[in-house]
């Protein structure tokens, strides 16, 4: 794999000492920096560092949206639907639209 994010078919810079969990580190880049990526831009990695990435989307999951009184929605309501249909997506990209229903 070719660009910027070859970086990430390793898992040993997953846990470099620069590495934050909202934005990886890239060496690769000029005078190497701090980018933002979705779990779909990654196209080639070890094992270790996709298991590593779909446990982080997992472990980041949105909360489900809760009403006026701070309860959780029934699960046949419109707005815990479109959550839950985005919340599908999202374990498989890791990108949460700006917008999508999710907890406050």
């Amino acid at each position: 794999m070719a660009g910027p994010l070859a970086a990430f078919a390793d898992a040993s810079l997953l846990h470099a000492p620069q590495f934050n969990a909202e934005t990886p580190y890239c060496p690769h880049f000029e005078g190497g920096t701090f980018v933002t990526l979705s779990l779909h831009e990654i196209l080639k990695s070890s094992d270790e560092a996709r298991y590593w990435a779909l446990g982080f989307v997992a472990g980041s999951e949105p909360g489900s949206p809760l009403d006026g009184a701070g309860y959780e929605l029934p699960e046949d309501s419109l707005e815990f639907v479109a959550w839950d249909v985005t919340r599908a997506d999202y374990l498989v990209t890791g990108y949460w639209p700006q917008g999508a229903p999710r907890r406050p």
